[in-house]
């Protein structure tokens, strides 16, 4: 059994060190875009005539074959409400002279997939509980009251942690939202990976508010 948890744990140590990290790069689109720097990542803000819109990368390296999460940020600057709608948002890579959509993940969609891990979770740890169970057996009263205490402290770890991972779900990921007037309004919007590819991977992102349109060039390659 150790020897299996060993290998595994060499594995998982092997494969971390062979992740490539890829940094993301701002292409403005016309004048009315800008670079900017906040809090050491790049930033790029556009604007419209009733909206300002800003995008960044949610951190400062993205691992290769992971979905690229990145902070929206949504000012109206109309004196009218403004409704903003995850669903009329789309990412698009450019293959060459095709475009290929990429998915922009909804809350309730990352919820679910939350859930579905929570209870695969919940199943390996009952397992495992299981596993301590029987391996103490025969070895008397407080090692079976000791191997009780540790199980029921890892059923509701991982309870806990499901439930914090949905709180932050819930605070974090950007839902449908009408802006009001001088209102900012912002989150995380999760793509799925973008295409793997030889040297950059290139793709717009294009943002509605209300009923005007904010476009990103994005490029993200290796290296910093």
């Amino acid at each position: 059994m150790y020897l299996r948890i060993f290998t595994a744990l060499s594995c998982a140590i092997t494969l971390s060190a062979c992740v490539t990290a890829e940094t993301v790069r701002f292409t403005p689109q016309g004048e009315n875009q800008q670079l900017v720097l906040r809090d050491g990542h790049h930033h790029v803000v556009s604007r419209t005539k009733n909206s300002i819109v800003g995008i960044r990368p949610a951190t400062r390296q993205i691992q290769a074959n992971a979905r690229p999460v990145y902070i929206l940020n949504i000012q109206n600057t109309s004196r009218q409400p403004m409704n903003f709608i995850v669903a009329n948002m789309t990412v698009e890579q450019i293959v060459g002279n095709d475009r290929a959509p990429l998915q922009v993940l909804t809350h309730g969609e990352l919820e679910t997939e939350e859930k579905n891990r929570q209870a695969a979770r919940m199943v390996l740890a009952a397992v495992a509980a299981g596993a301590n169970t029987y391996s103490t057996a025969n070895r008397g009263y407080w090692a079976q009251a000791h191997t009780q205490a540790r199980n029921e402290d890892m059923l509701t770890n991982v309870a806990v942690t499901g439930q914090q991972n949905l709180a932050a779900l819930e605070a974090l990921v950007i839902k449908d939202h009408t802006v009001m007037p001088g209102e900012h309004y912002g989150g995380q919007i999760h793509i799925s990976p973008p295409e793997q590819q030889s040297g950059a991977k290139n793709y717009l992102i294009t943002v509605v508010v209300g009923n005007e349109t904010h476009q990103f060039r994005v490029t993200q390659a290796a290296g910093g």
